[in-house]
């Protein structure tokens, strides 16, 4: 787990949005401390593979490349939880 002065490192989902003439973000998921991905490359890849599953969804074109077990798990919950806070579940369509 990555602490710093006693404090623990919590990674948000955001989507930046311009408003007017500002840049706003808007944090769509708490994704917590993602203690059980050890590197910076795994959870740089879990936001890759969570935009290329949100991509699918709209366009159905699947990535040709699978990140690892854990990423791709990950993946998969936090995408489905987007989903659910997006109203936009569909559990008879395969992801």
């Amino acid at each position: 787990m990555d602490t710093v002065g006693g404090y623990t490192t919590q990674y948000r989902l955001c989507e930046s949005f311009r408003s007017g003439n500002s840049v706003k973000h808007e944090t769509l998921l708490h994704l917590g401390s993602l203690s059980n991905l050890k590197t910076i490359e795994q959870r740089k890849a879990l936001g890759i593979r969570i935009n290329e599953l949100t991509k699918q969804a709209r366009t159905g074109i699947k990535s040709l490349f699978t990140p690892d077990t854990t990423v791709e798990t990950l993946a998969q919950s936090f995408f489905m939880q987007l989903q659910e806070k997006r109203g936009v579940i569909n559990p008879s369509k395969d992801i």
